[in-house]
């Protein structure tokens, strides 16, 4: 079964939708322009079972068949659903609703645009028809003269002099002041592509400080530098990467040559691949290098030491710390011809 709402200039919107919107904002579904109407008023919802109406967040609320409503509310056939100064009639398609009147609850409410004059007017007239004493209808008749009186005898020059000309520094309604054309200049500062590139690379390269990924961060550290040279974090947390990068280097080659001495070779030589490991971190484009190797190598020999196997071939001129990498390097060398690798040394050698 299809139903429909009934505006008051007779308008039908067929409710073809499982969620209908109702509010004076263009992107809701039910578009109602007028003042009193919230930009997100009223919810419908069309179920198996039947259509239910909800308030949107409106401060106002809405009413239904007279009655004020606070939550979700089922409809039924013919009732008028009043938000703001707008009623609504909810109808099955096609018919005639059997009732069209507003709730009075909110048809005794100002309408938009009602003036002081006449609503003192018409209050005195009420008070006339419904056998009100004299002195109420002196005072409302009495106030009603008065405000005309005002409005009427006001100069126009104090009028063209008391409002504000576009442009100015006067304050606005409510004692709200205009912000400045250089208000959000001032208060979010612009950044460059690059500026934000170099932001989101050190983000990232700090994740990974903190997970100890020294290799990843110290790569995000540059690319952050690179995009942004004036990125003074990335330059002092690619200070201290390197820094701890090389304890972790002095500590493996130190605990390697200790291990060699003590002819404890397959350590020596794990030890001596750990800082060599680390040092391929800081030469550029090595590191992602050896990772491709190290996995050929281990898939073509089924071997785990895959990566150990292709730092045989690093190029310690390039990197940082060459003495470092030139030792540990003679290490894992020694300690894998001891172990009967006297080819595979050959290989990488030549």
């Amino acid at each position: 079964m299809a139903f429909e709402l009934i505006l008051p200039d007779g308008r039908r919107f067929l409710l073809q939708k499982d969620w209908v919107r109702v509010g004076r904002a263009d992107d809701n579904d039910l578009v109602i322009t007028n003042a009193t109407v919230s930009r997100y008023h009223l919810n419908v919802y069309v179920k198996a079972d039947g259509v239910i109406a909800e308030n949107a967040g409106s401060q106002t609320g809405f009413f239904v068949n007279n009655e004020s409503v606070t939550e979700a509310k089922a409809l039924t056939h013919g009732d008028v659903l009043y938000i703001g100064n707008v009623y609504i009639t909810f109808t099955r398609a096609g018919e005639t609703p059997i009732r069209r009147r507003p709730p009075q609850a909110a048809a005794s409410a100002p309408r938009e645009g009602t003036s002081l004059y006449s609503m003192a007017s018409q209050a005195a007239v009420k008070g006339v028809r419904s056998g009100g004493n004299t002195t109420r209808i002196i005072m409302y008749g009495a106030l009603a003269a008065f405000v005309a009186f005002m409005v009427m005898s006001e100069d126009p020059a104090t009028k063209e002099k008391s409002a504000p000309k576009a442009g100015s520094d006067a304050p606005l309604a409510f004692g709200l002041q205009p912000l400045p054309p250089d208000a959000f200049i001032k208060n979010h500062l612009l950044r460059s592509e690059s500026e934000m590139r170099a932001e989101g690379k050190f983000q990232e390269g700090l994740q990974d400080y903190y997970n100890q990924n020294y290799g990843r961060a110290r790569i995000a550290f540059q690319e952050a530098a690179e995009f942004n040279p004036q990125h003074a974090k990335s330059l002092e947390y690619l200070a201290k990467t390197d820094a701890l990068m090389l304890d972790t280097i002095n500590s493996a080659i130190r605990d390697a040559e200790q291990s060699y001495g003590l002819g404890q070779l397959r350590r020596a030589r794990w030890q001596a691949a750990q800082a060599l490991g680390v040092i391929s971190q800081q030469i550029p484009g090595y590191a992602r290098k050896l990772a491709q190797e190290a996995d050929i190598e281990a898939i073509r020999r089924n071997l785990a030491q895959g990566q150990e196997e292709s730092l045989l071939a690093i190029p310690c001129d390039q990197s940082l710390h060459k003495e470092k990498c030139n030792t540990a390097l003679k290490i894992l060398k020694e300690s894998r011809r001891a172990l009967g690798d006297e080819d595979l040394i050959k290989r990488y050698e030549q």
